[in-house]
């Protein structure tokens, strides 16, 4: 999660550059826009994890493991 973050982050910030010089705009992200950002897929990332995660913890892994 964190390699992908992280590594779409700086793909943004290049994106943005180069948009930027293509138009007229002022418009800049700011650094807590970015933060927000980030925290906001952080908290959906988890939150996809997590669901799944607890439900499957409820099964015995016998049971489990005789469906396959």
């Amino acid at each position: 999660m964190l390699v992908g973050l992280v590594g779409r982050l700086g793909l943004g910030l290049a994106t943005s550059k180069v948009i930027r010089s293509l138009t007229t705009t002022e418009a800049t992200g700011s650094p807590a826009m970015y933060a927000a950002v980030v925290l906001f897929f952080m908290a959906v990332t988890l939150v996809a994890a997590y669901l799944p995660a607890r439900r499957a913890s409820g099964l015995d892994p016998a049971v489990a493991l005789r469906c396959e």
